[in-house]
């Protein structure tokens, strides 16, 4: 299982009315190929039939923010929404059904009373892991 973090400065994020500069992605699969960490550009290293949990972290305790869509080819990688058993708390698992060379994709997110989308240009994307 490879997790990839969103952690959003949901201040600035509604400041700036963006998510860029205020959008931080994190991933556990470095060593299996995963670069730019700590970034709006996370590329995630990825094998057929790996699979992806995204969640999110608002920086600020006191702060909403909600991943509403993961928009990712459903042919190549299946992705699902849930909530933690007992919780509002949604998590989104996606089964990596091809494999990938490069395949940008971008991230919904509810950040306070506003809803951001982060682009698939020069965003976010599924790259192919090591061997």
């Amino acid at each position: 299982m490879i997790n990839v973090k969103s952690i959003i400065d949901v201040v600035g994020a509604l400041d700036d009315n963006t998510l860029a500069g205020n959008c931080y992605l994190y991933d556990d699969n470095r060593r299996g190929g995963s670069l730019n960490q700590g970034t709006h550009k996370l590329a995630t290293a990825v094998k057929k039939g790996d699979q992806i949990l995204w969640t999110v972290t608002p920086m600020e305790c006191e702060a909403y923010a909600d991943i509403t869509a993961i928009n990712v080819p459903q042919d190549i990688c299946e992705v699902k929404r849930y909530t933690y058993d007992g919780t509002a708390i949604v998590y989104w698992l996606g089964t990596v059904k091809e494999a990938v060379d490069d395949l940008p994709y971008s991230i919904t997110l509810n950040v306070g009373s506003h809803s951001f989308s982060m682009t698939c240009d020069h965003g976010s994307r599924l790259i192919k892991g090591n061997a």
